[in-house]
């Protein structure tokens, strides 16, 4: 096989590093992606208990759904009372 001219060879071999492990997430940006998260689902059209979710605190995992949001704290659907600070993930299910 013939080797190609100078011309058409990459000579741009690096290794592209775009921060990704560098990145630091700070704690209130964490808890205001916590809060958005808890505001769509009250927000969406239906019932907030309509909608399976997944959360994760710092003691178990639930898979609920949610019932109520008063200043710090969320009902589950199976009555257990969730603070906000506690809680480390949502998301939808």
């Amino acid at each position: 096989m013939k080797s190609l001219p100078s011309i058409y060879k990459n000579e741009n071999i690096f290794f592209k590093d775009n921060n990704k492990s560098n990145c630091i997430v700070k704690e209130y940006e964490k808890n205001n992606n916590i809060i958005d998260v808890i505001n769509s689902i009250f927000n969406t059209k239906g019932y907030p208990f309509d909608k399976k979710v997944l959360i994760k605190t710092k003691d178990k995992t639930l898979k609920t759904y949610l019932v109520t949001k008063k200043d710090n704290k969320v009902t589950t659907l199976n009555d257990e009372v969730i603070s906000l600070d506690d809680i480390l993930s949502i998301e939808r299910l």
